[in-house]
């Protein structure tokens, strides 16, 4: 598994609170796919693109 900067340099991701924790291949009808699997280490209080509240981890 790659380092998690290294991930996230390749997809231009700039979020520090978002930690990869591993990958894996899925077979989704038929078809296989690499699948990256990350964890958000904090709650946000709503969404910052929709304004969505957070209400009881939704």
């Amino acid at each position: 598994m790659c380092s998690n900067d290294i991930i996230s340099n390749i997809l231009g991701i700039s979020d520090k609170n978002l930690v990869f924790t591993g990958d894996g291949i899925e077979k989704i009808r038929g078809i296989e796919f690499k699948v990256l699997n990350a964890v958000l280490t904090y709650v946000p209080k709503a969404c910052s693109k929709c304004g969505c509240v957070n209400e009881n981890y939704s």
